[in-house]
């Protein structure tokens, strides 16, 4: 796909999720999954202006649900992980820090 196609296509999927929070990706013909698009269009500060209309039919007790489910996902994920300062300690601590670490 040519530079310009290309450039076209991140503006039209850009100003999508502005308008509405949607990303929409074509079969088979996308660089990243929705979740990935999410994080770099956030990334890159675009702003969503308003909700997706599609979740007016919703029901309201299935949003919660819903809602609740990613809640708790997000919080069991937070607690499988370690302490941030453990985390560097463990996988990429310095030697000199390590060395400081064991004389006090």
């Amino acid at each position: 796909m040519p530079y310009d196609e290309c450039a076209d296509s991140l503006i039209e999927k850009t100003r999508l999720f502005e308008s509405h929070g949607r990303i929409f990706n074509e079969v088979g013909d996308d660089l990243f999954q929705i979740l990935s698009w999410s994080a770099i269009l956030i990334g890159q500060r675009a702003k969503v202006r308003s909700y997706d209309p599609l979740v007016d039919l919703l029901d309201e007790n299935e949003i919660r649900q819903r809602m609740s489910s990613v809640r708790n996902m997000i919080k069991e994920s937070i607690d499988l992980m370690p302490a941030h300062g453990d985390f560097i300690k463990q996988q990429c601590a310095s030697e000199s820090f390590l060395l400081k670490e064991s004389l006090s």
